[in-house]
């Protein structure tokens, strides 16, 4: 089913997701398959950030005919792999894509219908700069539904550990999408940033830094209440050394505090 006349690349951005994930990984780069036959024009990408597993091998070998496999020599982190895959994928085709899928590799799509729907919303508000749905976790419970920034800063992943039925069915304003899988107008960030991504950020904050940064020229993130898909939290992180974790989220969150515009800014603890 066609909703875009041009192609919409999903950049899936994966380390060492096989060792990480086992047969969840292929789940979810089969998932994401499924959803590009589904919905005309999308183009699956996974992006490779120097995988020391077989990831990489194993989605050419099963996958050859229906993901392009863009490896990467070091791990770039989810900034620096989906700045370099957007960077090359405008080199091939000649031209910037108007919207661009980022997902991480603990994604499995449930509902292409979803991903049409984002599309199509998009289309039809076109100031709307990232998108996206209701995320579940891997008890059917909703994971996020979107992020929201309180007067007093704290952080609220919406609709958090609740039941589907409990999220509210409107489209709404957000102060951030997550973007284990979110839709975003390529064109309209490169307007305004360098990097579609904060290339300082290596695992977390690049999403809410793009977000408010974009907001504060006046283009919003929203939410649409379909269910897209569920979010296997963090399970290639959980591999990666604990103090390197710590210090990478707190890093981004300095990083997030001293590029904000001071309207917006969060408090670092």
């Amino acid at each position: 089913m066609t909703v875009c006349s041009e192609t919409v690349p999903m950049f899936i951005v994966n380390y060492n997701g096989l060792e990480s994930l086992g047969s969840t990984f292929l789940k979810v780069v089969d998932k994401a398959v499924e959803a590009s036959t589904y919905v005309d024009n999308i183009k699956v990408i996974l992006v490779d950030n120097g995988s020391k597993d077989e990831s990489a091998d194993v989605v050419q070998e099963r996958f050859w005919d229906t993901v392009t496999l863009l490896r990467l020599k070091f791990n770039l982190g989810h900034s620096g792999g989906v700045n370099v895959a957007l960077k090359r994928y405008t080199l091939i085709t000649g031209s910037t894509p108007r919207y661009a899928l980022v997902m991480d590799n603990d994604y499995a799509i449930l509902n292409p219908d979803g991903l049409r729907d984002l599309i199509r919303y998009m289309e039809s508000n076109r100031r709307t700069v990232a998108l996206q749905g209701i995320n579940l976790n891997r008890y059917g419970k909703v994971s996020d539904a979107g992020l929201l920034l309180t007067t007093f800063y704290t952080v609220i992943f919406r609709c958090g550990g609740l039941p589907v039925g409990e999220c509210p069915e409107k489209v709404s304003y957000v102060s951030s999408v997550i973007s284990c899988l979110a839709l975003y107008n390529v064109r309209l960030v490169l307007l305004k940033r360098e990097f579609m991504f904060n290339r300082h950020n290596i695992i977390y904050h690049d999403d809410v830094d793009l977000s408010l940064d974009m907001w504060s020229h006046g283009y919003p993130s929203a939410f649409i209440p379909v269910v897209v898909g569920v979010h296997y939290w963090s399970s290639t992180r959980k591999r990666m050394i604990r103090p390197f974790i710590e210090y990478e989220s707190k890093r981004g969150a300095v990083l997030l505090y001293k590029d904000s515009p001071n309207s917006l800014r969060l408090k670092v603890y």
